[in-house]
């Protein structure tokens, strides 16, 4: 049986080989799962959806269990939405959950040694001054880096091994682990019961819901880049130079350009700037953005994948700064 050391580990890292032990030792029935797990899943997905992060400080053994258990239940139910961008959306929220818990444990040291250690990565404490760990050039490279801050070029490099501080070591893990996440979904569902189908299908309207009354309006008129807030107008801006941008950059892009009312048609010119274009790709993409009608990502999003170049905008959301923006651009040619 898991000490509750064990316990508190698996439930901050539910992704990890210590907590997929310990949810076969809970052995959970499909066909009766209990309400709670199924509910505490249902919390997790809505914070994917919403873009958030989701920490809890749990000291319960029976709660810890219930959140540990949750996660693969989760991972079922985002499956069964056959949604690529939740798919992200989850695995984006299980990695920020990760960075912040190690970020903020006073113990971040150890614990991301031990996350290390369960993760299988290759690396060695730096006896360097300023650096934490060092770890071969290959396996650094080896995922893509969402985060600007975690760029080779940004970093210390000697005799194939790259020097990480403690912070940028916590931000490689959460790379790490979106990959992870990312890579398992979707789990297999075929031999599911039906009402979990159900519960998924209901969930996902739900939230699908819930979304479009948050964001639900396209500001009518001819759409102004000069009224871009610096996120956007940074990445209108790179792709119509050629180039070739992260694909949840384009992602935020598309979304933005749909919500403030640009043509598929014109979208479709923009991103033809891209170096890798693939016309059948990004008008299938673009066209279910449209279909789907996405929300624009939030700010907090925005600078959780670094996109963000200013923090002067003081708004939440960059739809915020833009209707703000157009009302000042039309009362400056109002008064001319």
């Amino acid at each position: 049986m898991p000490n509750i050391e064990q316990l508190r580990f698996a439930q901050r890292f539910p992704f990890s080989s210590l907590a997929k032990g310990i949810v076969k030792e809970l052995d959970i029935q499909l066909d009766s799962v209990d309400e709670e797990i199924l509910n505490r899943a249902a919390i997790i997905i809505s914070h994917a959806f919403q873009g958030k992060g989701y920490v809890l400080e749990i000291k319960s053994r029976d709660l810890l269990e219930q959140e540990i258990a949750a996660f693969p239940i989760a991972k079922i139910l985002v499956s069964l939405m056959k949604d690529p961008f939740i798919y992200k959306s989850f695995s984006a929220t299980v990695a920020r959950s990760t960075f912040l818990y190690l970020k903020n444990s006073p113990e971040r040291k150890q614990l991301s040694l031990d996350l290390a250690k369960d993760l299988s990565l290759d690396f060695e404490v730096a006896d360097a001054k300023g650096f934490f760990v060092s770890m071969p050039l290959q396996q650094y490279l080896s995922i893509p880096f969402n985060d600007p801050a975690l760029k080779l070029v940004n970093q210390q490099l000697e005799e194939g091994r790259v020097f990480l501080n403690i912070n940028l070591f916590c931000r490689f893990l959460g790379e790490i682990v979106f990959l992870k996440v990312l890579h398992s979904l979707p789990t297999e569902t075929d031999a599911l019961p039906a009402s979990f189908k159900t519960f998924a299908k209901q969930l996902y309207q739900q939230l699908k819901k819930s979304q479009q009354l948050e964001f639900n309006f396209k500001v009518e008129g001819t759409v102004n880049p000069n009224a871009f807030p610096p996120c956007t107008a940074s990445l209108y801006q790179r792709l119509l130079n050629g180039e070739q941008l992260p694909h949840m950059a384009r992602f935020f892009l598309a979304t933005f350009l749909n919500a403030v009312g640009m043509p598929q048609h014109q979208t479709l010119a923009v991103f033809k700037k891209s170096p890798d274009y693939d016309e059948k790709i990004a008008s299938y993409q673009i066209k279910r953005i449209v279909e789907q009608n996405y929300a624009p990502a939030s700010c907090e999003k925005i600078q959780s994948y670094g996109f963000c170049p200013s923090a002067e905008c003081r708004v939440k959301h960059p739809l915020s700064y833009y209707r703000r923006q157009l009302k000042l651009l039309r009362g400056q040619k109002q008064k001319k």
